[in-house]
């Protein structure tokens, strides 16, 4: 999306490459710390864990929603949603989860240091983002092995595939939201497949490695471009 951008400005697009983040190899969080936090939840509950900034862009709000049409329309009662962070938007995600009546199937958990035990532990990882760019959360739920349901923005297409490494919706939809979260519920067997396929990618694809073979890639032709420019000035 970014790339885009600089290209409506006037940037030659053949000249902008895309470079998403990486990320490290995802290490478990201790059993001591996943049971701690387990038992902070419904036992035998299905854990999906949203973590970001509590800001607009981030779409928390909609996901609430979705959350509402889940349980309400779609009479999925069996699930427990963990929002992980802190933001503008704490007291008004608050106040829509309490006018929801959501407060048994949503747990605000507030600014944490160390997410992987809320990897560690969850089904799903939602991301109901209205905007982003290359998703560290998106690559660290691939990197622990986590299915994910996720909008369809920024750089998060360019990452996973629908059905194949996430389930990808419209942002601003909490009905669709709401519909592949339950097929992720409904499905363990799709789970365990984005899951694998995604967390495949992340070490295949998006490894620090993969990154700085990438990027070495990049200067490489900048370099060789500039060789040859200058090899014709000389040859002038």
């Amino acid at each position: 999306a970014f790339a885009e951008d600089l290209a409506r400005k006037g940037v030659p697009r053949d000249r902008i490459t895309v470079q998403h983040n990486s990320v490290k190899p995802f290490q478990p969080a201790d059993a001591a710390s996943v049971d701690a936090l387990r038992r902070q939840f419904p036992a035998n509950t299905p854990l999906l864990v949203c973590i970001g900034r509590l800001s607009l862009e981030k779409g928390q709000a909609d996901l609430l929603r979705a959350l509402d049409y889940l349980r309400r329309e779609l009479k999925e009662e069996r699930f427990h949603a963990v929002l992980v962070g802190e933001g503008p938007e704490d007291a008004r995600l608050e106040a829509l989860r309490s006018d929801l009546g959501l407060q048994n199937h949503v747990t605000m958990a507030g600014l944490q240091h160390n997410v992987r035990p809320y990897y560690t532990c969850a089904d799903i990882v939602v991301m109901p983002s209205h905007s982003e760019g290359s998703p560290n959360v998106l690559l660290e739920a691939m990197a622990a092995g986590v299915a994910v349901a996720a909008t369809r923005v920024g750089g998060v297409p360019e990452i996973a595939a629908d059905g194949e490494t996430a389930l990808l919706v419209e942002s601003r939809n909490p009905e669709a939201m709401a519909r592949a979260i339950q097929k992720l519920l409904r499905d363990p067997g799709l789970r365990a497949e984005l899951a694998r396929k995604g967390k495949e990618l992340a070490e295949r694809q998006y490894s620090p490695e993969a990154y700085r073979r990438s990027l070495t890639g990049i200067y490489q032709e900048v370099l060789a471009g500039r060789q040859e420019v200058l090899a014709g000035e000389r040859d002038r």
